[in-house]
């Protein structure tokens, strides 16, 4: 449904809006004084969604690869972890509804991210120095690609995942995941981020002795 309606923007329409769009960002950012953070992404959002099939997390997207460095992109994995709390329906189980309210109290949340980090107003920076928008969304991903892969979600008519099946996922995203998230967050962080229900199973002993070689044979 939604790729149907993208493909109903003509080239011309999609490059006039985008154009227009990224032109109102740079605008608001040479301003003196800036305007607050909401601000001056909700106007350029508001241009970009007069494409048909563009809401907010989509617009967002398109002004995060315009400037990777400030903007985040409007992601599930992104915002389920700058408002992560304990309890159903708070944590990676929250339900979003992608508007451009939602989308606000992202960027103040990464804004705010951002500058703890590092110290002073780092919004609209030009060089690439320092943790980005980008930076916090990867992050952000891999924690939440991590419980999914922990805590995998198995239809009905499916098997059951099995120990070995379980041990090979906790170890494929450790591999690839951990150290990137580790360096960016640092080890305390991480660890109170990362999914706190993973605890060690105890081995199965089996209960049938194991057979005795002779000395002579097999």
């Amino acid at each position: 449904m939604l790729k149907s309606l993208i493909k109903k923007n003509a080239e011309d329409t999609v490059e006039t809006v985008t154009k227009e769009g990224f032109r109102i960002f740079d605008a608001l950012a040479s301003v003196d004084p800036p305007p607050r953070w909401p601000d001056r992404t909700r106007k350029a959002l508001n241009e970009l969604t007069k494409l048909q099939g563009v809401g907010a997390a989509t617009a967002s997207l398109l002004l995060s690869t315009y400037q990777p460095n400030d903007v985040p992109f409007f992601s599930d994995e992104l915002y389920k972890w700058c408002f992560w709390e304990e309890g159903t329906g708070k944590g990676w189980d929250r339900v979003l509804k992608y508007t451009a309210q939602e989308y606000a109290r992202l960027c103040d949340r990464v804004d705010t991210f951002k500058t703890r980090w590092q110290g002073g107003d780092t919004l609209f920076v030009d060089d690439d120095s320092g943790v980005s928008a980008l930076n916090i969304e990867k992050v952000a991903y891999t924690l939440g690609k991590q419980f999914e892969a922990l805590n995998p979600t198995v239809p009905k008519k499916r098997k059951q995942a099995t120990k070995k099946e379980m041990d090979e996922r906790r170890a494929l995203v450790r591999k690839r995941c951990e150290p990137f998230a580790r360096s960016i967050l640092g080890d305390d962080h991480y660890n109170e981020t990362s999914d706190e229900s993973e605890q060690p199973e105890e081995e199965e002993s089996s209960s049938r002795p194991r057979r005795r070689r002779k000395a002579n044979g097999p």
